[in-house]
C-alpha cells in the first residue's frame, strides 16, 4: 500500500507539471489535442469531449500502461502552431508546467503548515544552498508564494528561469565534478530510486506531503536546466537561436550528450536497485 501512496504522489506531481503546459497553451490561443497520462505506448483507454466552441476540434484525455513513467501534453499540428508565437508567449508555454510545480510546493507547504502542531517544524530544500524551516505558522507563507507564483508567472518565466536555469546548471555541474566517480554511480537513478526514496516519507500524512514537496522540487529542479528538449533548453533554445546560433548549437550538442550520460546512469542505478531488491 506504500508503494501505491508514492506512485500516487509522483504521478501527480508529473501530471501537475503537464496541466500547467496546458493552461498555459490554452491561454496564448494554442490548442491542445490530448492529455496523456503515461507513455503513449500499448493500449489506450481515454475520452474524448468535442468542442462545442471550435467545430471540428476535440480534447482528448487518456491512459496508458506504463503511468509512473511520465505525462504528456499533445497541441494541436504537433505543436507547429507555437512557432509562430513571440519569445514571452513561448517563454510561458515552456515554464509554465515548472510554475505548476512551484505551485505545488507552495501548497504543499501550506498543508504541512496547517498540519504541524504548535512548536513544531521540518526542514526541507527548495532550491540549491537555500533550505526553508516549515513551522505551523508556514500556513500563510505557503499560501501567500502560490498567488505570488500565479500573478507573476509570465515575468517568473520569461525572464527568471533562464537566468536560474545557468545558475542550476552551474551547481548540479561543479556537484557532479566534485563527486568520487563511485559516490555518482551508487547514487544515480530515477523513478526506482525515488520511489525508495518515499518509503522514508509514508509514515504520516505530514510525511508525505513532505515527499510530495520534495518530488514537484526535483521536476522543477530538472525541467528547469538549459538542456534540450527540458523545458529549460527549449526556453533557452528561443534565446540561443536569436543572439547567439552558433554558440548555442554547440552549448545544445553538449548538453543532449551531458542529458544522455545522466540518463543512462539513472536508469542503470534503478536496474542495480530493482536487481539488489529482487535477488
Amino acid at each position: 500500500m506504500t508503494y501505491v501512496w508514492i506512485g500516487l504522489i509522483i504521478l501527480f506531481a508529473v501530471l501537475i507539471h503537464e496541466v500547467g503546459h496546458l493552461i498555459a497553451m490554452r491561454k496564448c490561443g494554442v490548442w491542445v489535442d490530448e492529455l496523456g497520462v503515461g507513455l503513449p505506448w500499448g493500449p489506450r483507454i481515454g475520452w474524448t469531449f468535442p468542442s462545442k466552441k471550435y467545430p471540428g476540434k476535440s480534447f482528448a484525455v487518456s491512459l496508458y500502461p506504463l503511468l509512473l513513467l511520465g505525462a504528456f501534453v499533445k497541441p494541436e499540428n504537433e505543436g507547429k502552431g507555437m512557432k509562430e508565437l513571440s519569445y514571452h508567449d513561448q517563454a510561458f508555454i515552456y515554464g509554465a508546467g515548472i510554475i505548476g510545480n512551484f505551485v505545488m510546493i507552495a501548497l504543499g507547504i501550506a498543508l504541512i503548515g496547517a498540519l504541524l502542531p504548535e512548536g513544531r517544524s521540518v526542514l526541507m530544500p527548495l532550491m540549491p544552498f537555500w533550505k526553508v524551516t516549515v513551522a505551523s505558522a508556514s500556513l500563510w507563507w505557503g499560501l501567500l508564494s502560490t498567488v505570488v507564483v500565479l500573478l507573476f508567472a509570465r515575468p517568473i518565466t520569461q525572464y527568471l528561469f533562464p537566468v536560474m536555469a545557468v545558475v542550476i546548471m552551474y551547481w548540479i555541474t561543479t556537484m557532479i565534478l566534485g563527486m568520487p566517480f563511485e559516490t555518482f554511480v551508487k547514487e544515480s537513478g530515477g523513478i526506482v530510486a525515488i520511489a525508495q526514496l518515499g518509503e522514508k516519507f509514508s509514515k504520516s500524512l505530514v510525511a508525505l506531503t513532505y515527499f510530495g514537496v520534495l518530488v514537484s522540487y526535483l521536476l522543477a529542479l530538472t525541467n528547469l536546466l538549459p538542456i534540450y528538449p527540458l523545458d529549460g533548453g527549449q526556453t533557452m533554445q528561443l534565446l540561443g537561436e536569436k543572439y547567439a546560433p552558433r554558440i548555442w548549437g554547440v552549448l545544445k550538442k553538449v548538453g543532449i550528450t551531458f542529458f544522455l550520460i545522466l540518463v543512462v546512469f539513472a536508469l542503470a542505478g534503478d536496474i542495480r536497485r530493482l536487481i539488489d531488491l529482487f535477488y
